[in-house]
């Protein structure tokens, strides 16, 4: 009999996490896959999206943008383009949710939420509060997204070269951000943000999260890059997958 750990208390605890491998996959083949992928050079990737782990993208705008972060979050900004990581904390100091945030000029920055924290969350929390004195403006973008990520910079690199370029009909020529950058580009109907995290320990590797704002293209190039058409891309990795990964790299 399964008894789930905390019983009668009122903790989250998911055992639905879904998975890319087939049902009844010992948990211990599923490791070494992933593992395996990390190690080989052709990346792994993960889409969290309608699971329990989704993650969101909110659109911070208006001339109060520099003084609304610093007010909030556990870290300094300034107009410099910029990513950092940063903790939004209550009132007494308990922590709410680890963040990042990528400043793209003195009056715009994008707040990326961590696995398992949906971005209406954090904009129900925040929202409410903001005066027009404030001079700043939410919006919860709802972004297809998706991680890629390796033990080498340059596999996500050649992968995102390779396979996503293009399918967003752009040339190559394009760097992923640096681990303190930030890259934003407009596409033909919506704009790409690549953020130099995957949500996992940098022990696990290096991992770029890519959001599509305003155009379905996010989620075709998606669907191709674990596709049978792309058989060189990226090693799917599904909730259940990303969950493990990230409590063995502690």
């Amino acid at each position: 009999e399964y008894i789930p750990p905390n019983e009668g208390r009122n903790v989250p605890f998911h055992t639905d996490l879904s998975s890319s491998y087939p049902p009844g996959t010992p948990a211990g083949l599923r490791g070494e896959a992933i593992r395996s992928a990390l190690r080989s050079g052709r990346c792994i990737g993960w889409n969290l999206a309608a699971t329990p782990l989704e993650c969101g993208l909110i659109k911070v705008s208006g001339k109060g943008t520099l003084e609304f972060l610093n007010n909030k979050f556990t870290q300094s900004f300034d107009s410099s383009a910029q990513f950092k990581e940063a903790c939004l904390l209550t009132s007494r100091g308990r922590l709410i949710d680890r963040v990042g945030i990528a400043i793209q000029d003195a009056e715009t920055a994008y707040i990326l939420t961590s696995p398992g924290h949906k971005s209406k969350k954090l904009f129900d929390r925040l929202d409410p509060f903001i005066f027009p004195l404030d001079q700043v403006k939410l919006d919860d973008l709802a972004p297809s997204i998706f991680t890629l990520a390796s033990i080498k910079r340059h596999d996500v690199q050649t992968c995102f070269d390779d396979f996503i370029l293009p399918q967003i009909g752009t040339s190559t020529g394009v760097k992923l951000p640096s681990r303190n950058g930030f890259v934003c580009m407009k596409l033909a109907q919506g704009t790409l943000c690549i953020f130099p995290s995957s949500g996992l320990p940098s022990c696990a590797g290096e991992g770029f999260t890519f959001c599509f704002v305003g155009d379905t293209v996010g989620e075709q190039v998606w669907r191709h890059l674990v596709s049978d058409d792309c058989p060189e891309g990226p090693i799917e990795a599904g909730a259940l997958e990303f969950e493990a990964l990230r409590i063995e790299t502690g």
